[in-house]
């Protein structure tokens, strides 16, 4: 492997290899410049542009009743991608130009929301949610990677109603998650990982559209890297997603992976498998650790 390839590897995102439990907070402050991955997931700009076209409906919602957190956090984006990003963004007056090596586009900002300006300029997707008593509300949302749901389903709903269909969820995390909402300062940012496997390296994965996702023989390792980050230590946080694809063949040359991946299947739980999906591929992904174990 050349060591390009082996840089990249490197720079894998691979939660798996510290815990194998996948049902947990696993919580890590992030200094301000490592807030956003934009060069990483260039290839997500190009889902979004793709989406926009014919799904705008199913990837966008805006609630205008809090339009203020939105308005507030674009100006947060702008200091942060002008303090880190200079070269690679540009803004004038009634556009914004993005430089990243092979991607480059020009955002009309005269004809787009706040919310529709930051889906813009990053990669990652973007969640904002509004504290209500003691609750946080999903109020408004750009989701063009989501990992099978629906973003109609959980838009204006608290964060234990969304998650309601994660098995273990109200008993092991919920507690746990609205307390972390509740005191998480402003001069704090934090990011977590999800993961799962999928037989397609397809960013938009939605459940009313199968049909998009065109399944292959490979297998791909999907990670999430989520960071959450408030206005100020009582309002609003915004929540970003960004999705890396990894193919499994390349996830196992990394030391440690396929046992500690083996083991992470193992020890899930069978209603955990089968809400990822895991329990359809479980033998596939066994085979492939086996046969590459074996080939060693």
């Amino acid at each position: 492997m050349s060591m390009m390839d082996m840089s990249r590897l490197n720079r894998m995102h691979l939660p798996f290899l510290s815990n194998p439990d996948v049902l947990h907070m696993g919580l890590n402050e992030v200094r301000e410049e490592s807030w956003l991955e934009i060069k990483p997931l260039k290839d997500s700009f190009r889902n979004k542009i793709k989406l926009l076209e014919n799904f705008s409906d199913e990837t966008l919602f805006e609630n205008y009743e809090f339009q203020s957190a939105n308005i507030k956090f674009f100006e947060v984006l702008k200091t942060y991608l002008g303090t880190y990003y200079e070269d690679e963004y540009k803004f004038k007056d009634e556009s914004i130009d993005i430089y990243l090596d092979d991607f480059s586009n020009q955002i009309n900002s005269s004809k787009k929301t706040d919310l529709e300006l930051m889906s813009s300029l990053i990669p990652e997707d973007i969640l904002i949610l509004i504290p209500e008593s003691e609750n946080y509300i999903l109020r408004s949302a750009a989701v063009f990677s989501p990992s099978n749901w629906d973003l109609k389903s959980k838009i204006n709903k608290s964060l234990d109603i969304i998650h309601e269909p994660v098995p273990g969820y109200e008993k092991i995390l919920s507690t746990k998650v609205n307390s972390f909402f509740n005191r998480l300062p402003a001069s704090r940012i934090f990011e977590r990982f999800n993961w799962s496997i999928y037989p397609s390296k397809k960013l938009f994965f939605h459940p009313r559209y199968p049909e998009l996702i065109n399944e292959s023989d490979e297998l791909f390792l999907r990670v999430e890297r989520q960071t959450f980050r408030k206005l100020n230590d009582a309002s609003a946080t915004m929540f970003t997603i960004g999705v890396h694809n990894y193919p499994l063949m390349e996830v196992l040359e990394i030391k440690g992976a396929p046992e500690s991946l083996m083991n992470a299947i193992e020890v899930m739980p069978e209603s955990i498998k089968i809400y990822k999906g895991l329990d359809l591929i479980e033998n596939a992904i066994k085979e492939g650790i086996y046969n590459y174990s074996s080939a060693k």
